[in-house]
Parts: C-alpha cells; sequence; structure tokens
C-alpha cells in the first residue's frame, strides 16, 4: 500500500515508528533538510506534519523510539562545512512538541544504527572521521 508522498526528496535520513507516527528527521534532497523532521499519521491515512528543527543538522544519523519519546544521535553534519561525524544526541517529546540536546556519546559516528533494549536507546557501530567502521556500541539511559 502506498502512503502519501514525502514532501519533497530525501536521502540520508533517519526514521522510526512511535505511538502510530511515522517521523523522518535530518538527510539532504531539498529544502528544507538536514534540520527539519516530519511526521506521518500512519492510522489516520493523513499527510505529513512539519515538526519543530532538530537543534543539529544530522545526515546519515539514526533514530529509534523509547519510552514515548524520540531519538536521533550522531550522522555527519553540514556537508557544505565539515560534513565530520558528529557525536551530538537530541530528543523530541511529541507531546511537548520540543527538542533537547542530550550529553554526547563518546565518538562521532555517521551511518551507525540505533535500537531500543530494555527501554534504553543503543548507539551500535557506524563510521569515524576516518571513514573506518566501528565496532563500538553506547546505550543511553534516559532516567
Amino acid at each position: 500500500e502506498a502512503l502519501a508522498p514525502l514532501p519533497g526528496r530525501r536521502y540520508g535520513h533517519s526514521a522510526v515508528a512511535l505511538d502510530g507516527w511515522l517521523y523522518v528527521c535530518g538527510g539532504l534532497g531539498g529544502e528544507p533538510s538536514l534540520r527539519d523532521a516530519i511526521r506521518f499519521d500512519a492510522f489516520a491515512g493523513g499527510g505529513w506534519e512539519a515538526l519543530p528543527p532538530m537543534p543539529a543538522p544530522r545526515l546519515d544519523a539514526a533514530a529509534a523510539a523509547a519510552g514515548g519519546l524520540l531519538y536521533v544521535c550522531g550522522g555527519a553534519g553540514n556537508p557544505k562545512a565539515s560534513g565530520h561525524p558528529v557525536s551530538s544526541a537530541s530528543r523530541y517529546d511529541p507531546l511537548a512538541e520540543r527538542w533537547e540536546m542530550l550529553p554526547p556519546m563518546s565518538a562521532g559516528r555517521a551511518g551507525l544504527g540505533m535500537a531500543t533494549l530494555a527501554g534504553c536507546p543503543c548507539a551500535l557501530g557506524g563510521a569515524d572521521r576516518s571513514g573506518q567502521g566501528l565496532k563500538t556500541a553506547e546505550r543511553f539511559d534516559p532516567q
């Protein structure tokens, strides 16, 4: 079954489902990009809705949902500048409709994976500044 098309072309974004919504964050492909976030109501079959912009630009970041909140971390910053992997992390609260920055990860990671384990978002692998794959993983405890 086809969904409503994204508002614009996009690649290098992260996506996650949370409480019946499909969230898409960052990436490139048109304007706006990198800091924008949108969501789609998967149950009502509506269209895409713009969210407040993320606090930091992200390309090839990862996202996970835990405790009713959306977590986005890592990725590369603005590719028109350095484009290096970033260690920053942020969290979106859909009820408060606001983003907040979280403590950074121990290393910058682009192209990483994320999953939730026992209610905690985990960042897995990715590439470092030299483009080498990482074998490390980190867990964020939201408590």
